[in-house]
């Protein structure tokens, strides 16, 4: 893993709480591009992924948040469409029963409006309802929550009969990232993608 210091985006938006259409598409490219986020693994690791770019988006002076989907396992994307160079050998699909990814203010011609980057899915940034329908799964439940806030400790049947997340664990040393970004390196050099099913990150 490289220093935070080598971050390309580190101060470039210090100051600013919004960004720009292509603004927003340039910080998706650079974070897309990022060779310590492990994109060849990307059917696993969104929790960390996650993490490590929202640091680096909050690094750049921008404030940052990150968006929640579950759906019970019905979240799902075609391996050809995945950040993914290999085909893995588990079937045309990855399924997952959550997922994550970060998320900014973008100020358009038509006001602020909050984009999703998530290149393991996505081509370019995009609001939350097209991100879950790129997952097949437009009525997902979605949770906005700080961008320190790592993954879900669970969840529970709300009365509505839908299900909720419950509290939020936070990794705010970043030790839970680190060393699942090492073990999603580790598959990367052992050329395990081909074979490895996802796991639901």
């Amino acid at each position: 893993m490289k220093n935070h210091d080598e971050d390309p985006l580190s101060g470039r938006f210090e100051g600013r709480h919004l960004v720009t259409a292509a603004e927003a598409k340039e910080i998706f490219s650079i974070l897309s591009s990022a060779h310590e986020l492990v994109w060849e693994v990307s059917a696993d690791g969104c929790w960390a992924r996650a993490h490590e770019m929202s640091r680096q988006i909050v690094g750049s002076g921008l404030p940052c948040g990150k968006v929640f989907a579950m759906s019970g396992g019905r979240l799902r994307i075609g391996i050809g469409e995945m950040k993914t160079p290999k085909r893995p050998k588990v079937g045309p699909w990855v399924s997952w029963p959550m997922h994550v990814a970060p998320c900014i203010e973008v100020a358009t011609d038509n006001g602020v409006v909050v984009l999703v980057l998530d290149p393991a899915v996505l081509d370019e940034p995009e609001p939350i309802n097209a991100w879950l329908a790129k997952m097949g799964d437009a009525d997902a439940k979605v949770s906005l929550q700080p961008w320190m806030n790592y993954k879900p400790k669970g969840y529970f049947l709300g009365t509505n009969g839908k299900l909720e997340f419950s509290a939020f664990e936070r990794d705010d040393e970043f030790r839970s990232a680190f060393d699942e970004l090492v073990e999603l390196s580790k598959r990367r050099l052992g050329g395990l993608n081909d074979n490895r099913p996802s796991t639901g990150k």
